[in-house]
């Protein structure tokens, strides 16, 4: 009887002593998660101390290594943080996530070499589910040293791995308003709202675009919604009615200029046939083609008696006299030219009568040119190439018109885009059809699509005319343990 209870006893105390390595596992992970919680309620100094601890307790663990250097970096201990992810590295060294974060670090010290060296290698591996990262860091890389292409291009690659990813989406549409591409711009913000991401922020984004557009209705529509948005603060509140205000001062300009535009248009026409009529432009392209000799003539033979009286001697004088009584009807400038030229030479007392006639015949040879020149604009206007030239005219800035209206044709096409899913995001299209033809054999799932972009393969699938079936779709292929995003083709 006493072996019996001797053997029980020892049988009890056996199963309540746990393990020395069962004890070792819980000690560092209770640290590790108060550590955790520590962090994400943004407590680093507690945070830090149960990392630290932590780390004393179980040296061989990666993670505690990466997430001590998290929390130093959070508070700009660059040099300790550093370390800590070289520490993770040492103890495994395909721990990428480390890497990647190594990579952060030579960022925010602003030694860039470093840090494109270290994001490259995070890219490199296939494995690696948080690529997305990896190339909005890259991005930012760039963007510090200058390179908008690369800058833009890897930002593009971000948003493409995962269409979610906040951050990378409104940097890509700033960087887009930035360089005066609105479209594209509200393309990003678009994609956000597709996926039911709908904040105060992009409402406000939204509405200043469509004004940077001229696109008013939609504009208010979403000051509207942000100003009924109870998540909305004041300042975003603040700064929807400042736009507000300057859309309708631009709404009353446009107004105000449709009306005084075909009252300005009236003014000018009779202006423009006035001075049509009055100055001779339009003659002297004519002229030169039909009556420039007419014209050239006349003043040559004003001009020719003068020398010819001057230089010639012989007795024609007698003939200007027999001129000045005859074709006082038909000539009478010669009357005027011929008259001076006898009183600069004779400077006698008839000089005097004859300037007063001077005086009073220009009125009567003004009117008569005006007459001479009617009947010569009535035979400009029945010939054909005056006709071409103000037709040419008009129909240029016609031709003009439908230019533009042609150009906003594909932005409007481009609004009505078609819906698709986004199952998966892989860097060679191998991979992507690997993935393409797995989910066709196992879940029988057809309409699947691989699309390249900017190096990226996506597999997409279905084609929707609405928001609404894609969200439809996407609820379906949750019950398949497939999670999508919809994006617009």
């Amino acid at each position: 009887m006493r072996f019996l209870l001797i053997f029980i006893w020892l049988i009890f105390l056996l199963s309540c002593a746990p393990t020395t390595k069962e004890e070792h596992v819980k000690d560092w992970l209770y640290y590790y998660d108060l550590g955790m919680s520590a962090l994400s309620a943004k407590n680093y100094s507690e945070a830090i101390a149960n990392f630290f601890i932590a780390t004393q307790k179980a040296p061989n663990e990666p993670k505690v290594w990466n997430s001590l250097g998290i929390a130093y970096m959070e508070v700009s201990e660059y040099e300790k943080a550093e370390s800590a992810f070289r520490k993770a590295l040492e103890v495994d060294k395909k721990f990428t996530e480390a890497r990647l974060n190594l990579g952060v670090v030579y960022f925010r010290k602003k030694d860039y070499e470093n840090a494109l060296r270290e994001i490259r290698t995070v890219l490199a591996d296939e494995s690696f589910p948080h690529k997305h990262i990896a190339f909005y860091y890259l991005a930012r890389v760039y963007k510090a040293l200058d390179n908008q292409n690369l800058y833009l291009e890897n930002l593009r690659k971000a948003t493409a791995y995962n269409p979610m990813f906040f951050e990378a989406q409104l940097e890509l549409a700033n960087a887009y308003e930035e360089m005066g591409d609105y479209r594209s711009a509200l393309d990003v913000y678009r994609n956000l709202l597709d996926n039911g991401i709908r904040t105060p922020q992009i409402e406000l984004n939204m509405a200043r675009l469509l004004f940077y557009v001229e696109d008013y209705e939609n504009a208010k529509l979403f000051i509207k919604r942000l100003i009924e948005n109870k998540q909305a603060d004041a300042n975003q509140k603040t700064q929807a009615y400042e736009l507000l205000s300057q859309i309708l001062v631009k709404e009353q300009e446009t107004l105000i200029g449709r009306k005084r535009a075909p009252a300005q248009k009236e003014r000018e026409e009779p202006k423009a046939e006035e001075r049509a009529q009055d100055r001779p432009p339009k003659e002297e392209p004519i002229a030169n083609r039909t009556e420039p000799e007419t014209t050239k003539p006349e003043r040559k033979t004003k001009h020719k008696p003068i020398e010819t009286r001057k230089t010639q001697d012989r007795p024609p004088k007698e003939e200007p006299i027999a001129n000045r009584t005859e074709p006082e009807t038909i000539k009478p400038e010669r009357k005027t030219e011929n008259k001076p030229v006898e009183t600069r030479k004779t400077q006698d007392r008839p000089p005097k009568e004859e300037s007063i006639t001077n005086r009073t015949e220009p009125e009567t040879i003004k009117p008569e040119r005006k007459t001479e020149n009617k009947p010569v604009e009535t035979r400009k206007t029945q010939d054909r190439p005056p006709k071409e030239e103000p037709i040419a005219n008009r129909t240029e800035p016609e031709t003009i018109k439908p230019e533009r209206k042609t150009e906003n044709k594909p932005v409007e096409v481009q609004r009505e885009r078609v819906f698709r899913i986004q199952l998966g995001a892989f860097s060679s299209e191998d991979r992507a059809k690997a993935w393409k033809e797995r989910i066709e054999k196992e879940l029988g799932i057809n309409e699947l699509i691989i699309v390249e972009q900017l190096g990226i393969y996506k597999v997409l699938y279905g084609s929707f005319k609405s928001r609404a079936e894609a969200e439809a779709q996407v609820r379906r292929l949750r019950s398949y343990n497939l999670y999508g995003f919809i994006v617009q083709d």
